[in-house]
């Protein structure tokens, strides 16, 4: 299958400066790769890469031929993410982060009348981590870090198709579940979880609208195993 169907005059034109490349995943690599030898700068869409061996190759060329390359992953750089960062010192001690994105793929009826559209193509790098999951994975690195270790569960279909899983990964003092899904919907919110507070996110990709909430324990139900008269209290987040 041929990955680089780029013309020539757009490789060697001398107007052209940068790149844009939003083509199946698959070719991402490969295409972007050409450009960068060309001397233009890419800002690639995302995943960048199928895996770690291209996005390295992909990294080599940019330094080789000085050019800038950048992945398309706009929500982790958004005001409404800025604003999740900037809230996390208001959480206390944070001891779980739950982030979930599943959205019912428009083409997933097709395949279950036998036909394969690209969406639902083992072969081009779109599974549901890659497409989907990915808006869960960027936000908690961004935030977080590395994990220390991951234990990954996943839904295939009849040809072999990633079509949904959950990741849990482990920190030194907190966990973190990431549930994402092209073959089923997701109506509840992302959170974290912070000793102090809970801080809820409409849609973590996409994070324009957040929620966070004080947890009030009095202290005379403090050592109750099921106390009944805990509250909440909502925080001024524009404060």
């Amino acid at each position: 299958m041929d990955t680089t169907p780029v013309s020539p005059f757009r490789t060697n034109s001398d107007q052209i400066d940068a790149v844009y490349i939003a083509s199946p995943n698959f070719c991402h690599a490969a295409q972007s790769i050409l450009m960068m030898q060309h001397h233009k700068h890419v800002l690639c869409e995302k995943p960048i890469a199928s895996n770690a061996s291209e996005f390295q190759q992909m990294y080599d060329t940019a330094i080789k031929n000085q050019v800038i390359l950048l992945e398309a992953m706009r929500s982790v750089f958004s005001p409404g993410f800025a604003a999740i960062r900037s809230l996390l010192p208001v959480l206390g001690t944070i001891r779980q982060v739950d982030f979930s994105f599943c959205k019912y793929s428009s083409r997933y009826d097709h395949f279950k009348e036998g036909i394969i559209e690209n969406a639902f193509h083992p072969a081009l790098s779109n599974a549901a981590l890659m497409d989907i999951g990915v808006y869960c994975v960027h936000p908690l690195v961004s935030l977080f870090g590395m994990p220390a270790s991951i234990q990954s569960s996943s839904i295939f279909l009849s040809n072999g198709f990633e079509g949904a899983g959950t990741v849990l990964l482990q920190y030194p003092d907190m966990q973190a579940t990431l549930r994402y899904s092209k073959i089923s919907d997701s109506y509840l919110p992302s959170q974290i979880q912070g000793e102090a507070a809970t801080l809820l996110i409409d849609k973590i990709q996409d994070p324009s609208s957040r929620s966070c909430f004080e947890t009030v324990i009095p202290k005379s139900l403090k050592f109750q195993l099921f106390p009944t008269t805990w509250s909440t209290k909502r925080l001024n987040l524009s404060a």
